[in-house]
């Protein structure tokens, strides 16, 4: 009644990109910019036209524009699939953006609570071969507007394809080595460290992490947390490893590891360092989850409480530190041997 009052048109194509909020709140901002960054038109236009999707293609990404003109260069219209699967990303984006605003405003209170509502959000990133097992399926997914200090950053360089339990171990070894600021190295298996070192060098950390346990080491996963070199890369090519990563590696140290053509050589800038948000731990269960703070405190060793008649010394408080660093990252319950070397 309206269109046929009014001299109006029906609209057919609805074509919106949001406010950047995300991307500006993950490069560090106040409220007050976080807030003008909250698009309020854009939701509400995508969803109601989402919402008439029968009659209204509703386009939220550019990627989508090279799809619109080819269907309607064709015989100029859209088909229902582009309709429904186009609504389906708009109702997506929108329910995406709302959840990044919770999770902001939710992290901005002083006195941080668990939430009463858990928003998780997450991307494929690649289907993989199978699951922790052969007869179960698996994929990868990337949690939305994740930390530049998780696996989900890193980038693969070269070697065979990752699989499921490539990944859960290379997020092990990642963990391990960020817990220190000196060129360190973890030699992972199963998703436990058969071999954790302090070095002057990255060719040294591998060494000694490599000496803890030589046989355990053969098919392992390394991490190391400074740039691997060609001296490093010699030394690894040397021997059978599933995954090497790091956070850079120089020219050198590619065409020596290029001998390894299945050897997957994974690059993580932000390895190295650690995030200083605060980050929860899922266990899940039938019918909901767990949730519990990241065991990702600093450790303060002079606040121990010494029980042992004799106080260790200053050598073995190191290596005392250096071994609790290592124990969190063991799975069940846990012994791990360290000396000051």
């Amino acid at each position: 009644k309206e269109l046929a009052a009014n001299p109006l048109s029906p609209i057919d194509m609805v074509g919106c990109n949001l406010y950047p909020f995300p991307e500006v709140v993950a490069g560090g901002c106040g409220m007050k910019e976080a807030m003008e960054n909250v698009d309020i038109g854009g939701p509400a236009m995508i969803r109601a036209a989402a919402k008439n999707h029968e009659g209204v293609l509703v386009v939220t990404d550019p990627n989508q524009y090279d799809d619109v003109l080819k269907e309607i260069t064709g015989d100029g219209d859209v088909s229902d699939e582009m309709r429904l699967e186009f609504a389906r990303r708009a109702f997506r984006l929108a329910s995406v953006y709302d959840s990044a605003i919770y999770k902001y405003l939710q992290g901005s209170k002083k006195d941080m609570e668990f939430p009463r509502t858990l928003w998780l959000v997450f991307e494929k990133v690649k289907d993989l071969r199978y699951g922790e097992n052969p007869h179960q399926r698996g994929a990868f997914y990337r949690e939305e507007f994740s930390s530049q200090y998780s696996l989900a950053s890193a980038k693969q360089i070269q070697g065979k394809e990752l699989s499921f339990n490539n990944i859960m171990d290379m997020d092990a070894a990642v963990a391990i080595v960020s817990e220190f600021d000196r060129p360190a190295c973890a030699v992972v298996k199963h998703a436990n460290p058969c071999g954790v070192a302090f070095g002057e060098s990255a060719v040294d950390a591998y060494r000694r992490a490599h000496l803890t346990d030589p046989v355990s080491a053969f098919g392992g996963i390394i991490s190391l947390n400074r740039k691997v070199d060609a001296e490093a890369a010699e030394e690894i090519a040397g021997t059978f490893v599933e995954c090497l990563i790091a956070p850079s590696y120089d020219g050198a140290a590619l065409e020596k590891l290029k001998k390894r053509k299945n050897l997957r050589v994974m690059e993580l800038p932000s390895l190295g360092g650690r995030s200083a948000s605060r980050s929860l731990d899922f266990k899940r269960i039938k019918g909901g989850f767990l949730v519990q703070d990241a065991d990702d405190d600093e450790d303060n060793a002079r606040a121990w409480e010494i029980v042992t008649h004799r106080k260790p010394d200053e050598k073995e408080m190191e290596a005392a530190t250096f071994a609790w660093k290592v124990v969190r990252h063991v799975k069940s319950n846990s012994i791990v041997f360290g000396t000051q070397d």
